[in-house]
C-alpha cells in the first residue's frame, strides 16, 4: 500500500476520515467527481482573481471579465449565463475589497517532505504574501472563525514554513453566492494563525494517516456517499458497492 500511497494532502486525508472506501474509489481506482456548478464556478472565480493580482491595473477589470466570457459562455446556455453572471458579481465585489499585499507567488504548489515518512505533503496555496497566506473561497452560507481552523489551514502553514522559512497567518477571502446581489455586502475576511506545536501535531496526524492506510480494510462509512456513484444521494445510509 505504501506505493499506492504516493503523497498526502488535505483532501485525502479528510476524505479518508468521511469514509475510507470512498477513498479507496477516488485514490487507489482513481474515480472522479464529475464538474458541477459550484467546482465550475470556483475554478472560474480562483483564475479570474490569479489574472487581477498579475496584470497591469489599466482595464484590468474589463480584460479580466472580457475573457472570463470567453471562457464561461461556451454555448451560450442558460446554465453558463447564469455561472459567468456570478462569477463577474463575485470578482466585481472581491476588487472593491481587494486583499492587497506584497506577493511572493499566485498558485504555490507545494510538494514538502514529512519527517519518518516515505511519502510528501502535497497541495497548492492560492496565494503567498510576505505577511501571510491567501486562499480564496466561494460558499453559499458565511464562514465562521471555527470554520477555518481546519486541516487545509495547518497544511498551508506548514507548507509555507518548510519552504519559504516563515510561519505566516492564513487569511480566508470569503465571497457568499447568495449574498452578493446585494449592493451593500462585502466579503468575509478571517484570519487565523497556527504555532510550532500545531506543526509538530499536524506531522504526528500525517504519520498516523500514512499508518492507517497500511493496515486499512476500506470500509464504508454509513450515511456517506460518492458523487460519481449512480445511487449515491445526500442521507444515504448505505453504499451498494460495499457489500
Amino acid at each position: 500500500m505504501s506505493k499506492i500511497l504516493k503523497s498526502i494532502s488535505a483532501t485525502s486525508i479528510t476524505t479518508y476520515e468521511e469514509c475510507p472506501l470512498k477513498w479507496k474509489y477516488q485514490y487507489i481506482y482513481k474515480l472522479l467527481q464529475l464538474p458541477n456548478d459550484a467546482f465550475i464556478i470556483g475554478i472560474a472565480y480562483h483564475k479570474a482573481l490569479q489574472f487581477y493580482h498579475q496584470l497591469p491595473t489599466e482595464n484590468t477589470k474589463e480584460k479580466i471579465i472580457k475573457q472570463l466570457k470567453n471562457e464561461m459562455l461556451i454555448k451560450k446556455t442558460d446554465d453558463e449565463i447564469k455561472r459567468f453572471s456570478l462569477v463577474r458579481k463575485m470578482f466585481e465585489k472581491y476588487i472593491e475589497n481587494p486583499v492587497l499585499g506584497n506577493i511572493i507567488e499566485k498558485e504555490f504548489n507545494f510538494n514538502v517532505t514529512l519527517p519518518g515518512l516515505p511519502v510528501k505533503l502535497y497541495g497548492f496555496v492560492d496565494r503567498v504574501d510576505e505577511d501571510f497566506i491567501i486562499e480564496y473561497k466561494t460558499t453559499s452560507e458565511d464562514y465562521t472563525q471555527e470554520r477555518i481552523d481546519n486541516l487545509q489551514s495547518k497544511i498551508y502553514t506548514y507548507a509555507v514554513l518548510k519552504t519559504k522559512g516563515k510561519l505566516l497567518p492564513v487569511k480566508y477571502s470569503v465571497n457568499n453566492k447568495k449574498k452578493v446581489n446585494k449592493e451593500e455586502y462585502r466579503p468575509q475576511i478571517l484570519t487565523i494563525q497556527y504555532n510550532q506545536d500545531d506543526m509538530k501535531k499536524l506531522e504526528q496526524k500525517c504519520l498516523e494517516f500514512y499508518n492507517q492506510i497500511q493496515h486499512s480494510e476500506f470500509k464504508h462509512c454509513q450515511g456517506s456517499y460518492c458523487y460519481y456513484c449512480p445511487f449515491g444521494s445526500k442521507g444515504t445510509d448505505n453504499c451498494p458497492y460495499s457489500l
